[in-house]
C-alpha cells in the first residue's frame, strides 16, 4: 500500500494496481456532483500514472441512502468513466446490494462495475478487469 491522501472525508490509496477509495462516515453528501467529480478526477489522474486503473470504492461506512446516492452519482458519471478502467463497490448490507443491481439493470453505464458486500469480492473484480484489460499490451 502506498501513500494515502485524505480529502474531504474520503481516503484514497493505491495497491497492486487498484486505486481505493473509503468513505468516512463524516463525508458530506452535500458537496456538488462537480466537487466530487473534480476530487475522484484529480485523485485518478494522481495515482494512474496515465495508465487505466480498476476503481475500488467502499461505501461501508455511509448509511444506506448515502451509500445509494453516492452509487448513482458515480457509476452515472462519464467524466470518471473516462479515467478508470472498471469500477467496484463495497456496500454493507445484501439489500442495498440488490437494491443497487436492480438499478445498475435500468441505467445506461458504459463503464463496467461490480457491486459486492465485501472486500474479497470486489478486489477479484477490480484485479480481473486490469488483467483483462493489460493482457496483450
Amino acid at each position: 500500500m502506498k501513500n494515502k491522501i485524505l480529502l474531504k472525508n474520503v481516503k484514497f490509496w493505491i495497491d497492486r494496481n487498484v486505486i481505493h477509495c473509503d468513505f468516512s462516515s463524516k463525508f458530506d453528501k452535500k458537496l456538488h456532483k462537480a466537487e466530487i467529480e473534480n476530487l475522484f478526477i484529480t485523485i485518478i489522474s494522481a495515482f494512474s500514472n496515465g495508465k487505466y486503473k480498476p476503481l475500488l470504492i467502499d461505501l461501508t461506512g455511509l448509511d444506506s441512502k448515502k451509500a445509494i446516492d453516492l452509487y448513482k452519482l458515480l457509476s452515472s458519471s462519464t467524466k470518471i468513466d473516462s479515467y478508470a478502467l472498471s469500477e467496484s463497490f463495497i456496500v454493507k448490507s445484501f439489500k442495498v446490494k440488490l437494491f443497487l443491481e436492480l438499478y445498475k439493470l435500468i441505467s445506461t453505464k458504459i463503464l463496467p462495475n461490480n457491486i459486492s458486500t465485501n472486500l474479497t469480492g470486489a478486489l477479484q473484480y477490480s484485479n480481473k478487469k486490469y488483467i483483462e484489460f493489460n493482457a496483450y499490451k
